[in-house]
């Protein structure tokens, strides 16, 4: 089942790469209407470019500037716009204390 957990309390950790996303769209949407009530959300999105492929963009970031914030937190990896590429999975590593 993909829901919500029932405790509020609870982190809420998303990961979505590419159309990935798209459920969480929800999610953002139940934060808003719960009017802040969950204190730790975060949404992981990785695509290949910030410019074409970054779905959704306006309603994330939307979603960071409301009183009470309806999304805690937007991590982003967009792997082709360095030489080196960088993935969803190296923005979770990165974040691994924050997260475990």
């Amino acid at each position: 089942t993909f829901r919500l957990p029932r405790k509020s309390s609870a982190p809420v950790i998303m990961i979505g790469a590419g159309t990935g996303v798209a459920p969480f769209r929800a999610f953002v949407r139940e934060f808003r209407a719960e009017n802040g009530l969950r204190p730790k959300t975060i949404l992981f999105f990785g695509c290949q470019k910030s410019d074409t492929d970054f779905l959704y963009k306006d309603e994330f970031t939307e979603a960071l500037s409301t009183t009470p914030k309806a999304l805690g937190e937007l991590v982003t990896a967009f792997s082709r716009e360095q030489e080196h590429k960088v993935y969803v999975q190296h923005k979770i590593k990165e974040r691994a204390a924050d997260i475990a």
